[in-house]
Formats: C-alpha cells, sequence, structure tokens
C-alpha cells in the first residue's frame, strides 16, 4: 500500500489528509487551525509550516504554533 493513502486497500478505514503535506494524518496528531475556516493537519508538519511563515497552509490566516 501506498505511505500516502487516504484509504486503506483491505479494510477500507480512511483517514484525513494533512493540509500542510497532503499525507494521512497519524491518529493522535491531529490538530485544527484557528479561525473562520478550521483546518486539520498533522501537528508536526503544521507547526513547523507555522513557525517559519507565521499563517495557515490554506487559508493564509495567521497562526500560532499549536502545542
Amino acid at each position: 500500500m501506498y505511505e500516502g493513502a487516504l484509504k486503506c486497500n483491505k479494510c477500507g478505514n480512511a483517514c484525513e489528509a494533512c493540509a500542510v503535506t497532503g499525507y494521512p494524518i497519524p491518529a493522535g496528531e491531529k490538530v485544527e487551525s484557528k479561525g473562520a475556516l478550521r483546518v486539520r493537519a498533522a501537528r508536526d508538519d503544521f507547526n513547523v509550516f507555522v513557525a517559519k511563515y507565521g499563517v495557515c497552509p490554506a487559508t493564509g490566516s495567521t497562526q500560532t504554533v499549536i502545542q
């Protein structure tokens, strides 16, 4: 199975795509951006992006690192 697949071929379990990388968000790693439009991403990927650019990768709204 491809590591970036959002759906398992065997069991059919589906995962949500990270707004930063497009890869599946690992269990327990999902964070949600602040603002009117909520964007979900993997915590580490989101925090690296926000630390560098200070904005949400999808909406461009100002964000802070999520603990």
